[in-house]
């Protein structure tokens, strides 16, 4: 709990850093929104660079146990190792929680403005309340939906480690996991077997 409070503690950090010299740019003089201009450009690097140090100490902390600063360190070395098979599976999982995301925001503005033209009897305008339900839909579905990037990273961690551990050939995991790896490397070798053939 103590590493979770660390981690939500830098994030509020940067964010009120970043709120402060958003207020220093509103001001007139223009010195002053110059260099708050540079100091949130600074600011939002740092940010960016904290959210992603958080994901990645999150998950290894979910599968290790470590504290905050050593599960970030560990994190970060694993996600450096297999960044190419992170950086995919994490792009699939975020392309398919943003459909999922407009999908529900979609169906429940369908819904509602559906309802309001039922038995209409006033002429009350729909629009706002439709609105309100397309924001809330949204926000609720992002912070839902949300976790399952968590999920995705810690998953891809799990499976890291375990290949680390076991000489590149994970050892864990359900069985329907350890088929479909297997068939996938029988392709693989069908494959690079038919490549060499046709090059003799």
């Amino acid at each position: 709990m103590g590493s979770l409070a660390f981690g939500a503690f830098l994030i509020t950090l940067v964010k009120t850093l970043r709120a402060i010299a958003d207020g220093a740019n509103s001001s007139n003089d223009g010195k002053a929104q110059a260099v708050a201009c540079v100091v949130n450009v600074i600011i939002c690097c740092i940010e960016s660079y904290i959210d992603y140090i958080d994901h990645i100490a999150i998950a290894f902390m979910s599968v290790s146990g470590d504290p905050f600063c050593t599960s970030a360190w560990n994190g970060f070395l694993i996600n450096l190792k297999h960044m190419v098979k992170f950086y995919f599976a994490q792009e699939i999982g975020g392309f398919f929680v943003f459909i999922g995301v407009v999908f529900i925001t979609l169906i429940n503005s369908l819904i509602f403005y559906g309802l309001c033209h039922v038995g209409k009897t006033s002429g009350a305008d729909p629009l706002i309340p439709l609105i309100t339900i397309v924001v809330l839909s949204f926000l609720v579905s992002c912070i839902t939906l949300g976790l399952f990037d968590d999920a995705i990273r810690a998953t891809l961690m799990c499976l890291a480690i375990d290949m680390d551990l076991n000489n590149g050939s994970p050892q864990f995991g359900p069985p329907t996991f350890h088929e479909k790896l297997d068939a996938i490397k029988d392709e693989n070798f069908a494959n690079n077997f038919n490549n060499q053939v046709d090059q003799n």
